[in-house]
């Protein structure tokens, strides 16, 4: 059977994707200045908007102002988004100066994208709760994207439009989840290799300067809200053309069905190589005229001369020369010595060869992949009895692919499901398995607790939990030795701030460091950093000073540590 082949506007995953990187290309610088003079302003503001709700303690005061401001700009962003997809659409169909927009068609794409992806952030997220529907929401806000400026152009309106985008969205399901797929692996290898990019250039700023920073002192501001947003945005602003270029030709050629635009365009392209092509035309008939010539003067006797095949083809005519007799045995062996020739082998499928005697292992393996087909066949069975009964029997989708909805990728995305759910009940079993086993290990390591040296400088607070560090300040107030006493209570207070994530306990941080560590990420309680800084400044006097530690020192210094559990809480 011939193998199947598939049409110009059926293009594979990875044609759009290369056809739509040479699209990116092609634009001119215009065309990427003007998507990043809508996007840039937006993917700033969201930076600087994120950085001051989550920091900042007047940010309920100015709330109002600034959602409005991250509003304007994300309308600002998809208007210019629209008229950078239009260039692109523009370059697709080889168009050299588009049609003037009336200010009625600019009014319409203004507030079409206004008040359309106004609804994005929430049906995306509903989308993406449902899971199947997921794909073609996303298409469909970006095919709005694609053919509004064009649309709104020619005079249409936004009900017309959203019909259309609706449409796109239809086209290709299967290419369409499978590019989904690939965007979100991209992008992700994207974000890893910004993220060891921004965590490469702080280590040697450091190296050079030989100067710490924030990200060098504590490594988990690289997992704060801010850094990983900002790092995010920058993804998207080198992610978001080739998205966009990418539904650019999904829509050009799902138009294509019905407008023939992509014949237009070949056609074109035909008509500026014309004079190329009739040169080449002619080369190649004068080369096949000799070669034809020399061929005529070489024939044996028992081949047809070009008058006998003149007259024999030329209809109500007589033919008068000798009839065309060649043996049967030599036609015969002259065809297979043909065939048998190295540019026509690759036609044939390969011999099958002897067949071999298959070993005791080959057996067993072929009886077991039978079964397990066997099981997928009755699998596959059930799972579409059971969406018959749900959907009301198997529905006919046309070949042109406008009649397939979500349902024309049920059963791969069914099967995607099944193994998606087995992969999780495997994670959570092995994910159960191994906090049983850290819990016992933490139960073993409790009854086992380390003996620590509290004279020793290099004791750090994560050594032991705070209840550890309160039970051995206790024993040393019992013993009289008040001095190590009041340091256990001080690692206490570090212990305890350290779990509520107010401080990044370090051996290289000095105490006055954590005063300003905890009035930083604690500014809105003001009397958590009065009272931290009281206690550092008393154990300050005692351990590193010459002061003497009475019972009534020790006593204010636990009523400090209770007042800071009571106020970090």
């Amino acid at each position: 059977m011939p193998k199947k082949t598939t049409s110009d506007d059926r293009l594979t995953l990875f044609q759009i994707v290369e056809e739509a990187t040479h699209l990116l290309r092609r634009s001119p610088i215009s065309a990427w200045l003007s998507f990043y003079l809508g996007t840039a302003p937006f993917v700033g503001y969201l930076f600087f908007f994120w950085s001051d709700m989550s920091r900042s303690a007047s940010a309920p005061q100015h709330l109002l102002e600034s959602s409005l401001i991250l509003a304007l700009l994300y309308w600002w962003m998809k208007v210019w988004q629209a008229l950078y997809c239009e260039r692109l659409m523009d370059i697709v169909e080889g168009r050299e100066e588009p049609a003037r927009m009336r200010k009625r068609g600019w009014l319409r794409l203004v507030t079409s994208q206004a008040w359309i992806h106004a609804t994005m952030p929430w049906v995306l997220t509903l989308s993406a709760i449902a899971a199947l529907p997921l794909a073609w929401t996303y298409a469909f806000y970006h095919n709005v994207t694609v053919l509004a400026a064009n649309h709104y152009r020619e005079g249409g309106r936004t009900k017309a439009l959203i019909g259309k985008a609706l449409a796109q969205s239809h086209y290709l399901p299967l290419q369409n989840h499978a590019m989904l797929s690939l965007l979100t692996l991209v992008g992700l290898l994207v974000f890893l290799n910004i993220f060891s990019g921004f965590i490469l250039f702080n280590t040697l700023l450091k190296s050079f300067t030989g100067m710490d920073n924030e990200f060098t002192r504590t490594f988990t501001l690289y997992f704060s809200s801010p850094v990983l947003l900002l790092l995010i945005s920058v993804c998207y602003l080198i992610m978001a053309p080739l998205v966009k270029a990418l539904y650019v030709l999904r829509c050009f050629y799902g138009e294509a069905r019905r407008t023939g635009a992509d014949l237009d365009v070949r056609l074109r392209k035909l008509r500026s190589r014309q004079a190329p092509a009739l040169v080449l035309l002619m080369v190649a008939l004068t080369i096949g005229l000799q070669t034809a010539s020399a061929a005529e003067e070489s024939s044996s006797s028992g081949k047809a001369t070009a008058d006998q095949l003149r007259q024999a083809m030329v209809p109500g005519k007589r033919n008068t020369a000798p009839p065309l007799t060649v043996p049967p045995a030599d036609l015969d062996n002259r065809i297979k010595e043909v065939l048998g020739e190295s540019e026509f082998q690759w036609r044939f499928p390969r011999d099958a060869g002897p067949k071999r005697e298959e070993s005791w292992l080959g057996s067993m393996i072929s009886v077991f992949t039978h079964w397990l087909d066997e099981c997928m066949r009755d699998l596959g069975r059930w799972i579409g009895t059971i969406f018959d009964k749900l959907f009301g029997g198997k529905k006919e989708f046309s070949p042109s692919g406008r009649d397939s909805g979500w349902l024309a990728a049920l059963e791969p995305i069914t099967y995607g499901l099944l193994i998606i759910i087995v992969s999780l009940l495997a994670v959570v079993l092995v994910r159960t398995w191994l906090q049983n086993r850290k819990k016992d290990e933490v139960e073993v390591a409790a009854e086992a607790v380390p003996e620590v040296n509290l004279e020793n400088d290099n004791v750090l607070a994560t050594q032991l939990p705070e209840n550890e560090w309160m039970r051995l300040a206790r024993e040393k107030m019992q013993a009289g030795e008040l001095r190590l006493a009041l340091r256990a209570l001080f690692l206490a207070t570090l212990a305890h701030l350290g779990e509520k994530r107010l401080i990044a306990v370090n051996r290289a941080k000095s105490n006055g460091d954590y005063v300003k560590e905890v009035g930083w990420r604690a500014r809105d309680r003001q009397e958590l950093s009065t009272s931290f800084s009281d206690q550092v400044r008393t154990f300050d006097r005692v351990w590193y000073g010459w002061h003497e530690v009475n019972a009534e020192m020790v006593s204010r210094f636990e009523q400090q540590h209770e007042q800071i559990l009571a106020h970090a809480s």
